[in-house]
């Protein structure tokens, strides 16, 4: 009969079974495009049993509802993305594992986002919760107090988060970070999930840039709800994300590719890009100027109309890249001769890489142009 194992025995044989598991998921063969495919069907299923089960209980494939399909389609994707790359960046950073590690297995726990509106059903007989963004950060004390009520937070909503920060401590002590670092990686994710539900409030916030006509209101109302460049609310939550995506994105394509990266901000074309961005801006303040008076309230009148002029300038910069690397591929024999230092000369870039950047340019152009008015993104697109 085999004698009684320790507890530490039992506590490393766990920890070996763990380690196990996770390896697997880190070794998992999975490409880019295969990668955006799973977190996109994740996120829209997520999003179908939510608009099922929670309240207003509005699927949201109709344009102009309290769910809309700017909503469904734009607005919550672009938070899942965000929330996702960050996260991963912030794991990686605070375990000192491998981006392309923490992805596989932050991809493989993305399933968890499909709990808390079947748990929330089942909490509420049916009923449902109402979703919404958290009003300050002082709601995060309060978070792991089961006896304070956050009408924000659904009960399967604080379930999810509690998971996937024991989750990630997990995946941080059995990867063999230490129980330091292990915790760090805990506050780093309670801390992103925490910005992110806050961070539309905390922007609708900054003190500048408000109109006089929106006194009086409270900041969500002003920044959000009430006009402006960008028109639909979910087009202004989306754009805020879609920044925080763009500047997450630049961070972890650089750390999966460095080499890669170097060679295409080295290749930038700063001064052509400022000429057409610079054009972009003088367009939307002439146009500012020209149909602000007319309108009885300045036309850049809230933080949300900034970050809009923001992005026609930036959507501008990146069609302009993009158009730059197309122009790169048709244009290889001859720079061969006329331009030895560009990146696909040298091979630094294929011309594989070289168009799947100007995919990826593109989509910013077209995202930024989109979430801003559609006007900009015809403009763009043509």
């Amino acid at each position: 009969m085999a004698p009684d194992r320790t507890d530490g025995e039992r506590t490393a044989d766990f920890r070996a079974r763990l380690v196990s598991g996770i390896r697997a998921v880190e070794r998992t063969e999975i490409g880019p495009a295969t990668g955006v495919l799973v977190f996109l069907a994740t996120v829209h299923l997520r999003n179908l049993i939510e608009g099922a089960l929670e309240r207003p209980r509005l699927i949201g494939f109709v344009r102009d509802a309290p769910v809309s399909a700017l909503m469904v389609l734009d607005h919550f994707v672009l938070f899942y993305a965000a929330l996702f790359v960050v996260l991963a960046l912030s794991v990686s950073a605070a375990t000192r594992f491998p981006i392309r590690s923490v992805l596989r297995v932050l991809l493989a726990g993305w399933v968890l986002v499909l709990a808390p509106p079947l748990l929330d059903a089942a909490f509420s007989g049916g009923a449902g919760f109402r979703i919404t963004y958290i009003p300050d950060l002082a709601r995060g004390a309060a978070f792991f107090d089961p006896t304070r009520a956050l009408p924000e937070v659904s009960p399967g909503q604080r379930l999810e988060i509690a998971a996937g920060l024991l989750l990630v401590i997990g995946y941080a002590w059995a990867g063999g970070a230490g129980p330091l670092r292990a915790a760090v990686a805990g506050a780093a994710f309670y801390t992103v999930v925490l910005l992110f539900g806050a961070l539309p409030v905390l922007f609708a916030r900054i003190p500048f840039l408000r109109g006089a006509h929106l006194e009086g209101l409270d900041p969500v109302t002003a920044v959000f709800r009430s006009g402006g460049i960008v028109q639909h609310e979910s087009q202004k939550h989306a754009l805020l994300f879609l920044f925080v995506l763009l500047a997450a994105l630049g961070v972890l394509l650089a750390k999966l590719y460095p080499p890669k990266a170097a060679a295409v901000a080295r290749h930038l074309r700063p001064l052509r890009t400022m000429h057409y961005a610079g054009l972009a801006l003088f367009g939307a303040l002439l146009g500012a100027a020209m149909v602000g008076p007319h309108l009885g309230a300045p036309a850049v009148a809230s933080p949300i109309d900034v970050l809009a002029v923001a992005a026609i300038v930036l959507s501008v910069a990146l069609a302009f890249q993009c158009a730059a690397e197309w122009n790169d591929i048709a244009d290889l024999r001859s720079d061969r001769v006329n331009a030895p230092d560009r990146p696909l000369v040298t091979r630094a870039l294929l011309p594989g890489d070289a168009s799947r950047l100007a995919l990826l340019y593109a989509a910013g152009a077209l995202l930024l142009a989109l979430n801003t008015a559609h006007v900009p993104f015809l403009l763009v697109l043509g």
